[in-house]
């Protein structure tokens, strides 16, 4: 066995000395099994040398490969890598800051109702407090993951990548900001601006030393986000996806310094099991949702018999939320939910043709007076439309919540929340339209009704208010369940079913003009009688049920 081993090893060192340099040629000599034959085939191929002990031979070979491994360890994987620092933590932003592009301005009237006057330009200061944070702690001695210079070459990196996107998109898309100031809304820089730092913040500090810095970025970078709306300066979408854009870019940043840098310049790893979520079950989180709203949907009866609506039709919601929760171990955790809803109501009114054409009128020269227009007339074909309007609610709730992991990286979750709503006002408005004949004739009185200037379109003024509906605050109860996944380091990706109960409580206001009076009353007196027509006032409640499934990303901590 030790010849048959001996000779092995020989025509493997052999081979290996060949394949070095040269093409190995073909052999076509058959093994000796003998002692004897190996020493003729020595001889036929000319060897003068002893042949080496087998016990010489293996040693020999042992070491080689006792080295070969110790060259392997002193060559280990690079750590920091493009696959490391990039992960998928600005796709949910970027996704939601165009599906909310629809709805932007329903949750604009949330905010003009709960926000009115609202303006504060602590925005203007604070996008930039995690990346100075970043620098101090650095200056301070407190080490991170990075040297100087490649701390300061990522943060150029990204704020470079981030500036070319954040005013590349804002210069062609040219989208009107709400208050009206300027045409470049799309996407918001300062929320751009906020989430770059947070992240950055996030990457030197928070994956290497604690989670607790990454929180307190992302928290402060939200909070810029939701200033810029309260703010009137920037649309929801505009938010969103300024805020993917701020992810995207430091990750980019980051990703080029590790191909240029590799691993050098480095001073601290990443913390271990950061994507565990019994480890880290504690989360800060934006989701966004469609609301699936059920309930009563009547109003009072003397409200009917004053000539109001039958019944209010609710849509579809856009929800909005940001939640939080501390968990005390892996299992239980107390947390809050602050959500914007908003939510399209039709008000339908019985009759509704017949009632608003009793109100055309037009200009009769004969008599001096406004009367009906005849309705076989094509001078004064007309058309009404009854405007929907957004209900819109602010919830503030807070209660306990709970998880059950399934493994390290997905769990499911439960919560049983209460807490207060607020919400605003529906104003339901019919619309008139006619033949330009028909307008000429509208225009003077009309024009008055609505306190404008004559000089305005009688098509931008042409709506009368008809009833206005005045939400209150009211309790509301809710719960949900939802499953996590970890999708790297700590960010989790989250679906769920939310189901929430309110009794809200409104306060009404309808006025019934007949168009004609007003119209003989502006001809004989020069002014509109406001006071004409049937008012009525009154409160009422409704049993409220909301489902709403929702996706979101979390920060796990």
């Amino acid at each position: 066995m030790s010849r048959y081993l001996s000779l092995l090893l020989l025509l493997l060192a052999s081979l290996q000395a060949f394949a070095i340099d040269t093409k190995v040629p073909e052999l076509h000599w058959t093994l000796p099994t003998t002692l004897e034959g190996i020493r003729q085939e020595r001889a036929n191929l000319k060897i003068t040398e002893e042949p080496m002990p087998v016990s010489i031979m293996c040693q020999r070979h042992y070491n080689m490969d006792l080295q070969d491994e110790a060259v392997d360890v002193n060559k280990p994987e690079r750590y920091w890598t493009v696959k490391r620092d990039m992960t998928l933590a600005s796709v949910p932003y970027l996704t939601l800051g165009i599906a909310l592009h629809a709805v932007k301005r329903d949750v604009r009237k949330v905010n003009n109702d709960i926000n009115e006057g609202f303006h504060n330009r602590a925005d203007d200061y604070i996008q930039y407090s995690p990346m100075l944070l970043t620098w101090g702690l650095k200056a301070a001695g407190y080490e991170g993951r990075s040297q100087w210079g490649r701390l300061l070459a990522s943060n150029a990196f990204s704020a470079v990548i981030m500036a070319g996107l954040v005013n590349g998109i804002k210069y062609s898309a040219a989208e009107e900001r709400p208050d009206g100031s300027t045409s470049n809304s799309f996407p918001s820089g300062h929320t751009a601006t906020a989430f770059m730092a947070a992240t950055i913040l996030h990457k030197e500090y928070g994956l290497t030393r604690s989670l607790w810095y990454s929180v307190g970025g992302y928290a402060v970078a939200t909070g810029i986000g939701a200033f810029r709306v309260m703010n009137n300066r920037h649309w929801v979408s505009d938010v969103m996806t300024g805020a993917g854009i701020g992810i995207l870019s430091t990750e980019l940043g980051y990703a080029l310094s590790d191909l240029i840098f590799k691993d050098k310049y480095t001073l601290r790893k990443e913390m271990e099991g950061l994507n565990d979520l019994s480890e880290h079950p504690s989360f800060f989180s934006l989701q966004a949702g469609v609301g699936i709203m059920m309930g009563h949907k009547g109003v009072p009866d003397e409200l009917i018999a004053a000539g109001g609506p039958s019944s209010l039709k609710h849509g579809i919601s856009s929800v909005i939320a940001a939640e939080a929760a501390y968990f005390l171990n892996p299992y239980v955790g107390l947390g809050l939910r602050a959500r914007i809803n908003s939510t399209a109501v039709t008000p339908r009114w019985d009759g509704i043709d017949d009632v608003w054409t009793s109100g055309l009128i037009h200009y009769d020269p004969v008599t001096n007076q406004y009367a009906h227009p005849d309705p076989f007339d094509a001078n004064y074909k007309h058309s009404t439309t009854t405007h929907k309007d957004q209900l819109s609610s602010f919830d503030v709730m807070g209660g306990v919540y709970g998880q059950l992991p399934l493994n390290k990286r997905m769990s499911l979750g439960g919560k049983l929340l209460f807490g207060h709503r607020q919400s605003g006002d529906i104003w339901y408005m019919a619309n008139f339209s006619g033949n330009d004949d028909y307008e000429d004739q509208l225009m003077g009185f009309l024009n008055e009704l609505t306190k404008v200037d004559e000089k305005k379109d009688i098509n931008t003024y042409d709506r009368i208010q008809a009833i206005n509906l005045d939400g209150r605050g009211s309790f509301i109860f809710g719960t949900g369940i939802c499953f996590s996944y970890a999708l790297k380091h700590n960010i989790v990706w989250r679906v769920g079913l939310d189901y929430d109960f309110t009794r809200s409580r409104y306060d009404y206001d309808y006025h019934s003009i007949s168009l004609t009076d007003m119209a003989n009353h502006y001809l004989l007196y020069g002014e509109a009688d406001d006071d004409s027509g049937i008012e009525q006032e009154g409160s009422f409640h409704r049993n409220l049920h909301q489902l709403t499934p929702h996706f979101g990303i979390c920060f796990s901590f």
